[in-house]
């Protein structure tokens, strides 16, 4: 199909994850740092990863950083890692750094009235 044509074999192997992951639309570069960075008992949870990526990709951060921050959060639930990136990004929104989102955020422990507490206490 199209999609599997324009992504180069060589650099990455052609796991049955990764295809089925590009064959649903998520776009390479995503699917390829999820995949590296994600430890494998996260790896069930990987579209939500990719899903906060995006999130956060849209407001111009780096897709490492933002799966290295929603690894830090220790979420157990799947639909919490979505639900941390969209905070994320209502911070993010409001003019913070990456930077200061995710360190006030890591450390409320994802509370959002918390973190932005720690964020204007920082202006």
């Amino acid at each position: 199909s199209a999609s599997v044509k324009e992504m180069p074999s060589t650099v990455v192997h052609d796991s049955p994850l990764r295809v089925r992951l590009l064959t649903k639309g998520y776009r390479p570069n995503l699917v390829s740092v999820a995949l590296e960075r994600l430890p494998r008992e996260r790896l069930p949870y990987v579209e939500y990863y990719m899903k906060g990526m995006s999130i956060l990709e849209k407001r111009g951060v780096e897709v490492e950083k933002t799966v290295a921050f929603l690894l830090d959060s220790n979420l157990s639930e799947k639909q919490a890692v979505v639900q941390r990136a969209q905070t994320a990004d209502q911070l993010l929104g409001m003019g913070f750094s990456a930077e200061q989102v995710f360190s006030a955020l890591l450390s409320s422990q994802g509370d959002r009235v918390k973190a932005l507490d720690t964020l204007l206490g920082a202006r």
